[in-house]
């Protein structure tokens, strides 16, 4: 029941997928990151692991980074851990 769009952003590592506000469709609240090509080519690990995380909480979005591994030998735990990143619905 929840609108996602892919590489959401204009920096040169969108937000792999961006889960939009329930009634509003202007509001993201959920960033999903994968640990893809462009999450290794990052220029730092601080910028990786810690600054895009802290400034899409300052922003209001809950955050949630998808392993790949956990993806493919764990996915319906992994689908499970996404759906509890969600904001609770109002």
């Amino acid at each position: 029941g929840y609108e996602v769009d892919e590489k959401v952003g204009r920096s040169t590592m969108p937000i792999d997928l961006a889960v939009r506000a329930p009634g509003n469709a202007n509001r993201y609240v959920l960033a999903i990151e994968s640990d893809g090509p462009k999450y290794a080519s990052q220029w730092s690990v601080r910028d990786r692991d810690i600054l895009r995380e802290d400034v899409l909480r300052s922003l209001g979005w809950n955050y949630f980074r998808l392993w790949s591994i956990d993806w493919a030998f764990d996915r319906k735990r992994t689908e499970k851990r996404i759906l509890d990143a969600l904001p609770v619905r109002e």
